[in-house]
């Protein structure tokens, strides 16, 4: 957890070095979430991580991941409450999961 003015921010990761779950405190902006990536990758085991393709595939390629493999949305596996209506501009509301690894700072 990477705290800052009362702003939190977590990142966990697995023993086989994939970023899990991401979270800030509501009040907490981007710069926040973007210091706790640059902690978690210090610590030498981040590996991986996979995000619906979004926004998420270009902020992690800045931090250093690449796209190595793709998976196709599939309505039966989207979260609980999935918004197609929010997401819209990502094919339709339904954007893949890129899975990527971590290959250094670019």
């Amino acid at each position: 957890m990477l705290e800052m003015d009362g702003e939190t921010a977590t990142i966990s990761i697995s023993p086989q070095g994939e970023v899990g779950s991401v979270t800030k405190s509501a009040e907490a902006d981007r710069k926040i979430v973007m210091d706790a990536f640059e902690v978690a990758i210090e610590t030498g085991k981040v590996k991986w991580l996979n995000g619906f393709d979004t926004i998420l595939p270009k902020i992690y390629s800045a931090l250093g991941f690449k796209a190595v493999a793709r998976l196709k949305f599939d309505p039966e596996y989207s979260p609980e409450g999935w918004d197609y209506e929010a997401y819209e501009r990502f094919n339709k509301g339904k954007p893949d999961v890129v899975f990527m690894s971590y290959v250094g700072q670019p």
